[in-house]
């Protein structure tokens, strides 16, 4: 693939493609698509190819503003919708994530690897909403306990003091006079 605008450092958009594809290290690789990109701003398969080695370098968000202008250029471009969904996957956006794989399906029915990466997601979108639900419930669980837990104090406070206040209340009403004054020790 010649680049629109001719060559960068002697390379064609396809060398720097062919050096990526070649290359171990995920920074290199990241510079190379990026030299491929700026050769031809309008090749969609060289801004995928870059959200990829971003993907690849966790860096998420900027990965899927590259599969944005990979769609940009070439909105039927289904592998680009399908590198978007699992990058939003990532970002546990599964939502959009299931919106780019139904998008991908419907511009290519036959792509296994859109639907075998969909219910991948969807297994993992069930896995998060699940794990939701239980840190919720187990929240709510922990707010009651510790309700139930000052609910029991007091009752043991007043268990403890119950028997000591009514000696004391006695005391006074058949007209003794305690040495201690029972309310100031209760403070």
């Amino acid at each position: 693939m010649m680049g629109l605008f001719g060559k960068k450092k002697g390379k064609t958009a396809e060398d720097w493609f062919e050096l990526g594809y070649k290359e171990k290290d995920p920074e290199k690789i990241e510079e190379y698509y990026m030299d491929a990109s700026e050769i031809d701003p309008e090749d969609a398969i060289a801004w995928n190819k870059k959200g990829n080695s971003l993907s690849n370098l966790k860096k998420y968000e900027e990965a899927i503003r590259c599969y944005d202008k990979a769609l940009e250029i070439n909105p039927a471009y289904h592998v680009a919708l399908v590198n978007k969904a699992q990058a939003l996957s990532k970002l546990e956006l599964y939502d959009e994530s299931i919106r780019c794989l139904d998008r991908a399906l419907e511009i290519a029915p036959e792509s296994a690897v859109a639907r075998d990466i969909k219910e991948v997601i969807e297994e993992e979108f069930e896995r998060a909403t699940a794990s939701r639900r239980e840190r919720k419930r187990l929240k709510r669980l922990e707010r009651e306990w510790k309700v139930r837990e000052e609910e029991r104090r007091k009752l043991e406070y007043e268990r403890r003091i119950s028997e000591p206040k009514a000696k004391y209340e006695r005391y006074k009403r058949e007209g003794y006079k305690p040495d201690y004054d029972l309310e100031e020790m209760l403070k």
